[in-house]
């Protein structure tokens, strides 16, 4: 029994020979060839040149296409009794996808030219053939039409449905109060979200498009960016950001890339820049440490100081008493008890200021009007400003800048800050001081800003350590912004500096206003 026989029972299901009759399917059949087709192995490709129509007896084949990044997009399966290639077969076209065989299959194959063959001999039966392939395609077609509407309202939904999660991540971006700027392929700035406005004051409409490179510190950018091109994320990294105007914040830092996996070779689609502003964190962290440190330092100070007085009241007293013994004494004594009685009084001043910074707040707080406080403070400060030329200027924006403290003790913080803007403007230069009082929401701020020397960012890091000083041959004790920094914090209220050097300093302190 020949292979026709052996399956013609199969072959008559075959949908494209169901109206043809068992001798005109063997005769057609004379003219194609049978095939056994392994698993996997493929048949055509897309793109191949083919004029053969394929049946299948048994087995399954699936139809697909390569996309672009090389990954497979299953169109159909076929099973025993389904035909594929008819396209080719009608309009000698290319193949316009691949046919691999998912299981061992047994196929027929019919080419263009044999088929002519057999239309000369049998016209009526290959009539019929063609037009149960143009049927059956027309069911197809239809059938895809039909799946193509279905999909068609699935990726329109979906679409929408995209849509609506994009707009909200958007908003989420864009509305977050983190640092987010997301640059495009060419690393210019493509989304500059509100904290990021807030934080780096610009506004997205003027950066858009422009290089991020405006707001980091020198070096940096070229650092970071050559980090992530070589597929190193950063995240959580401490590191300076800098404002618009030229002003430097402390960040938690992260950096990452997205890449497309539309690709073969996945190209960077964005790069994802996101910081948090932790400038205030680590002014709080920092006055904190200083705080436990200036307690600790104030009870052992106290303790030194009672120990010194003792020793130095006998001496006081002994000094008396040569004085007294010696009321004819030379003019060398005389000179000699000098030095001492001098050598005390400096020594008091010492224990006097030393005590000021060991010592706590009074317990009786009141009420106090802060414009007021600083308005005399500077009329205190007045005949130094004129000795130096310096012009001082005083603002207030704010209505009723009240606050519960010690009135004394924040006029000595006011004394200081101004004598120390006063000293840092050199010789020669037109000097002018700036105090300004505003407030915000339950903050009172005053600001004391001067054009002086300025300072280095080593030097601000050390300003409110006790005992450090840049006057020590002018005989500064370098207590006095470490006293400053503590009667504020006892005022619950906070103090930090911003200077740059050869330009001049600002002091800002915030206190909680008054209920």
């Amino acid at each position: 029994m020949n292979k026709i026989d052996l399956y013609i029972p199969k072959i008559r299901k075959i949908n494209i020979l169901s109206n043809l009759s068992e001798s005109e399917i063997k005769e057609l059949l004379e003219f194609a060839s049978f095939h056994d087709i392994n698993e996997n192995e493929t048949i055509f490709r897309e793109n191949d040149f083919g004029t053969s129509i394929y049946m299948l007896i048994s087995g399954c084949v699936k139809i697909c296409k390569t996309m672009e990044n090389g990954a497979e997009y299953e169109i159909t399966r076929l099973n025993e009794t389904e035909f594929f290639g008819e396209m080719s077969f009608l309009d000698n076209s290319v193949r316009s996808a691949n046919a691999v065989a998912v299981v061992p299959s047994m196929l027929i194959s019919l080419d263009e030219e044999r088929f002519k063959r057999f239309s000369h001999r049998y016209s009526y039966a290959a009539f019929r053939f063609l037009k149960n392939i143009s049927l059956e395609s027309q069911k197809r077609i239809r059938q895809t039409n039909d799946k193509l509407m279905v999909n068609y309202e699935a990726l329109l939904k979906t679409h929408g449905e995209l849509a609506e999660n994009r707009n909200f991540l958007y908003n989420v971006i864009r509305s977050s109060s983190e640092i987010i700027i997301i640059l495009d392929i060419n690393c210019k700035i493509l989304i500059f979200n509100s904290g990021a406005e807030q934080n780096l004051k610009a506004s997205s409409k003027s950066v858009v498009s422009q290089s991020a490179e405006i707001f980091f510190c020198e070096g940096e950018y070229a650092k970071i960016m050559a980090s992530l091109f070589e597929n190193k994320s950063i995240y959580n990294s401490d590191l300076y950001l800098r404002t618009l105007d030229g002003q430097k914040i402390l960040t938690n830092f992260s950096a990452f890339v997205i890449k497309s996996s539309r690709t073969a070779e996945p190209a960077i689609q964005a790069i994802v820049i996101i910081a948090s502003n932790v400038t205030q964190k680590k002014l709080l962290e920092r006055q904190l440490m200083q705080n436990e440190k200036m307690i600790f330092l104030g009870r052992i100070i106290s303790e030194i100081v009672h120990e010194i007085k003792n020793p130095l009241t006998v001496i006081n007293l002994a000094k008396d008493s040569i004085r007294h013994c010696n009321a004819e004494a030379n003019q060398e004594i005389e000179c000699n008890l000098k030095q001492i009685e001098d050598s005390i009084e400096r020594i008091h001043k010492t224990i006097l200021n030393t005590l000021n910074f060991a010592k706590v707040v009074p317990s009786g707080q009141e009420k106090i009007d802060l414009k007021a406080v600083i308005a005399n403070s500077i009329e205190l400060c007045r005949h130094k400003t004129k000795l130096k030329n310096v012009h001082l200027t005083f603002e207030c924006a704010a209505k009723r800048p009240e606050i519960v403290g010690n009135a004394s003790q924040i006029e000595q913080v006011m004394i200081n800050l101004i004598s120390n803007a006063i000293h840092s403007i050199p010789e020669g230069r037109d000097g002018l001081i700036k105090v300004e009082l505003t407030a915000m929401d339950s903050l009172i701020c005053c600001t004391i800003e001067d054009n002086g020397c300025g300072m280095s960012e080593e030097l601000i890091a050390n300003i409110f350590e006790p005992f450090f000083t840049t006057k020590s041959q002018a005989g500064g004790s370098g207590l006095g912004l470490s006293i400053c920094q503590a009667i504020i914090s006892q005022h619950n209220g906070s103090i930090n500096c911003r200077s740059k050097l050869g330009e001049g300093s600002a002091f800002t302190i915030n206190f909680s206003r008054a209920g």
